[in-house]
């Protein structure tokens, strides 16, 4: 499996939070709430004889800060490990005949939350939820 469609794969999951828009894509202008799903790394050959390679995968959630409280308070929702907004449920939840990610193979790691500001001065709570995954070798 390719990378580019492992990632796709990842963002059709994630994609079924309400609400959030989903992307690959870094260089869209941010509109909150938005999460960017980029790799952060790929191990070759790490998984069981050559047969498929690790991928470490990074979530960016971007929350306006209008309200701070609020923002934090909604950052909270999806880093939870459940619930309707649950980033991490969403990566680790088949969804289903359609579904590119082998069942299992993919899970969150980790989740930080800091603050951001773009170039327009518009402030962001940034959540960042860490996750790995198995890429099937060769088809």
């Amino acid at each position: 499996m390719l990378i580019g469609d492992y990632l796709d794969g990842v963002v059709a999951r994630i994609d079924t939070i309400a609400g959030l828009t989903v992307t690959t894509d870094p260089a869209l202008a941010i509109a909150p709430p938005m999460a960017v799903v980029a790799e952060s790394g790929v191990s070759y050959d790490a998984a069981f004889g050559r047969g498929q390679d690790n991928i470490e995968l990074d979530v960016t959630v971007y929350i306006s800060r209008g309200d701070s409280l609020t923002a934090l308070d909604e950052s909270r929702l999806y880093m939870s490990g459940h619930g309707a907004k649950s980033i991490r449920a969403a990566l680790e939840t088949s969804t289903g005949g359609s579904d590119t990610i082998p069942n299992k193979t993919l899970r969150a790691e980790s989740a930080s939350t800091d603050s951001n500001t773009d170039a327009s001065g518009a402030g962001f709570v940034v959540l960042t939820i860490r996750a790995t995954g198995l890429i099937p070798g060769k088809e």
